[in-house]
């Protein structure tokens, strides 16, 4: 405990004496129970990362005016946090400590179903939110090794590869896979049917681009 402290005296430089109670409750796992220490996979035969970006990067948990190094390891969907250079915990899945800013993203914890129909508790990153939501789950792919078949085939190390995106929108009730087209987006609105015809006909959008996923969620909200 004494080790976790002494760390946290080296990463907050804000208003330490002020916030050190509460951030200490979060990242002591010694007496809250709530942190766990992230376990590295054996990555040294696996190409590429399992982060959105490897190195750490001064972020924010609410109600924290200290930044603190943070990743996010799109694999294993957890955020984590380095105390020292061998200490490095995950962040717990609590509402309390949603939204997690990194740069520019906002990180937020939401139950959401997934285009495995699985049920998830994970981190979406939020693009747009208003009335409506639009969010993206972050995504990289474990590929797995290939040995070689036959003399002419070579051997494929397993790697990690950046996948594509997944978004969802938030309706004000619940959080759904954006739909693929102008058939799945009015399945989700059925009585909008015609206001979002006359949309879509007037409007040039695509239905995988961001920046017209975005316009399509603020028209949402205007019907």
């Amino acid at each position: 405990m004494k080790k976790l402290l002494l760390a946290l005296l080296l990463v907050s430089t804000v208003d330490f004496y002020a916030q050190s109670q509460f951030v200490g409750d979060i990242l002591d796992p010694l007496r809250t129970g709530t942190m766990f220490r992230s376990k590295p996979e054996d990555e040294k035969s696996i190409q590429g990362s399992p982060y959105i970006s490897k190195a750490f990067i001064n972020g924010m948990l609410p109600n924290v005016n200290s930044a603190l190094p943070l990743r996010y390891n799109a694999v294993k969907d957890e955020i984590e946090v380095r105390l020292a250079a061998d200490s490095i915990f995950a962040i717990p899945k609590k509402q309390e400590f949603s939204p997690v800013k990194i740069l520019n993203s906002n990180y937020f914890l939401c139950n959401y179903t997934n285009d495995k129909n699985e049920k998830v508790n994970g981190y979406l990153v939020e693009v747009y939110q208003n009335k409506f939501g639009l969010f993206k789950k972050e995504r990289i792919v474990f590929v797995p090794a290939k040995e070689a078949v036959g003399s002419y085939d070579v051997a494929k190390p397993a790697r990690y590869d950046r996948g594509e995106d997944h978004y969802y929108l938030f309706n004000e009730k619940e959080m759904l896979l954006f739909p693929k087209n102008k058939k799945a987006l009015v399945k989700l609105f059925p009585s909008k049917e015609k206001e979002i015809n006359e949309y879509l006909s007037k409007n040039k959008i695509s239905f995988s681009k961001e920046e017209d996923m975005k316009k399509l969620v603020t028209f949402l909200e205007t019907i």
